[in-house]
């Protein structure tokens, strides 16, 4: 993990940090977790739905869409089709939430650095 803060340190002090860039190395997404969240950012779909816009396997979307909601990237809600039964809809949390999981991490990050100073050796 520290080798991939140097190289995010040096992109964002000589480049311009992308959405994806602080999505993945910062808070933790795959690539294609990213993939999903951008895709739920604009309306509620099933899995299924999901499947025929990303043309994934409907396990690896569940999976995928299960991590995210868990961390708190994605809303979730129940759907209850004509014939009986439910299935779940998803869609992205809006940007504010993912700003302040952004903010929180890095506030506790920079913390726990200034604390780990005042323990280093003199």
């Amino acid at each position: 993990m520290l080798e991939g803060l140097a190289r995010l340190k040096s992109k964002a002090l000589n480049e311009k940090l992308t959405f994806e860039d602080v999505m993945k190395h910062i808070l933790g997404l795959t690539d294609s977790e990213v993939k999903v969240y951008k895709a739920l950012r604009s309306r509620w779909m099933t899995i299924s739905e999901l499947c025929e816009v990303l043309g994934a396997k409907r396990t690896t979307l569940q999976y995928m869409v299960n991590r995210l909601h868990n961390r708190g990237f994605l809303m979730r809600e129940v759907r209850i089709p004509p014939r009986g039964g439910f299935m779940y809809a998803y869609r992205a949390v809006e940007i504010e939430k993912v700003r302040g999981m952004l903010r929180d991490l890095l506030t506790a990050i920079y913390y726990r650095a200034l604390e780990a100073l005042k323990e280093s050796p003199r």
